[in-house]
């Protein structure tokens, strides 16, 4: 069986050769935890962690040892979320000596799916990645959420390329137990529609109508008013009730906006 020490040194040379600096026995501010290496390229944050040391072999520290990460990423920023211009894209890599079940894969999902309210706040793009050493293979442990999900489905391409540069070095083959079940999830589950739902169109033209007002405000509130619809109404990890309701307030919210600028206009300038 592959050790975690052959596998992180390989993936720590793949990424050098991408461009990234390495730490090694990183330390996971606020938790016991230490990191196989961190390493950074630019606004590319991964976080190596190894399931049977650093997780102690339980799945329930994944969400502590990945918001742990974030938390001190967001950290390095001084530029509040809402202002950046260009997000942190964080990575936790999950390596294990043992091998996967899809019970295990499916309970990881749900508990990133507890972050799901974080990343629809914008400002950082995270996913969370297993290397299953047996099978030598990938699987995701996040689910792609509303905001950045192209680019956390490009990351994770990124990560499965560079992992299997490191397998391709690894000597012997795969070795998985007859026990263990041969198959992982091996695409992220995706809890954003393609395109809205009927009821959506409705909020969505409601605010797309704000833009045919003059005036620059007028027209970017009702531009931002849609786009929010549009993209809450699409992110299927909420109620269908929740997003009715959210998109409801982004609506009203527009219009009383709008509202409040014709009347301010006509006081000022008598109509």
């Amino acid at each position: 069986m592959d050790s975690i020490q052959d596998f992180v040194t390989l993936f720590d040379a793949v990424l050098k050769a991408d461009g990234f600096e390495i730490q090694r026995h990183h330390s996971l501010e606020g938790t016991e935890m230490v990191t196989a290496f961190y390493g950074r390229r630019k606004n590319y944050h991964y976080f190596v962690l190894d399931l049977q040391h650093t997780l102690k072999g339980n799945l329930d520290h994944l969400v502590d040892a990945h918001e742990a990460a974030c938390k001190w990423v967001n950290s390095q920023y001084k530029t509040p979320k809402a202002l950046r211009l260009q997000a942190p894209i964080i990575q936790t890599v999950l390596v294990t000596t043992e091998p996967f079940s899809r019970d295990m894969q499916e309970q990881a999902l749900t508990q990133m799916d507890a972050l799901a309210t974080r990343s629809a706040m914008g400002g950082e793009i995270s996913n969370a990645t297993l290397v299953d050493l047996p099978r030598r293979t990938t699987a995701p442990l996040k689910a792609v959420q509303m905001m950045g999900w192209a680019i956390q489905k490009k990351v994770q391409k990124m990560v499965e390329d560079q992992a299997q540069k490191a397998f391709q070095q690894l000597p012997g083959t795969a070795e998985v137990p007859p026990e263990a079940e041969a198959d992982l999830e091996a695409a992220p589950k995706s809890r954003v529609s393609q395109w809205p739902p009927g009821w959506a169109w409705g909020f969505i033209v409601l605010c797309g109508v704000i833009v045919g007002f003059r005036g620059a405000i007028p027209t970017a509130v009702g531009i931002a008013a849609a786009g929010t619809c549009y993209q809450i109404s699409r992110d299927r990890s909420q109620s269908t009730q929740s997003r009715v309701l959210k998109c409801l307030g982004v609506t009203v919210g527009a219009w009383v906006v709008v509202f409040a600028i014709a009347v301010f206009h006509m006081i000022l300038f008598g109509g």
